[in-house]
C-alpha cells in the first residue's frame, strides 16, 4: 500500500469517526486527529484548516498545541505563542 492509500484510508476512517461522534468535544477530537495526521504527512494548510474547526466546536488543548506548532513553522511566532499559552491554559 502506498503513503497516498494509507493516508486515504486514514482520512477515511476519521471522516467515518467524525459524523458517529455524538458531541462536540468528541466531533473537535476527532477533527484534531485527522489534522495531525494531515501535519504528519507534510498537509500544514489542510491540517490548519482541521484545528481551527475543531476550536470552532470546542476549544481543546490539543488543537491550540497543534495549531501553534503550524504558525511555529510557518514563522508566525506570536500567534504560536498564543496558541501554546492556551493550550497551558486549557490543562490547568
Amino acid at each position: 500500500m502506498t503513503n497516498k492509500h494509507l493516508l486515504i484510508a486514514i482520512f477515511t476512517f476519521f471522516a467515518f469517526t467524525l459524523t458517529a461522534c455524538s458531541n462536540k468535544e468528541e466531533q473537535a477530537l476527532a477533527l484534531v486527529k485527522i489534522g495531525i495526521e494531515k501535519y504528519n504527512a507534510g498537509n500544514l494548510e489542510d491540517a490548519l484548516i482541521d484545528f481551527n474547526e475543531s476550536l470552532e466546536l470546542y476549544e481543546l488543548s490539543e488543537a491550540y498545541y497543534n495549531r501553534g506548532l503550524i504558525y511555529d513553522d510557518q514563522e508566525k511566532r506570536q500567534k504560536a505563542l498564543f496558541d501554546y499559552g492556551k493550550a497551558i491554559e486549557l490543562d490547568e
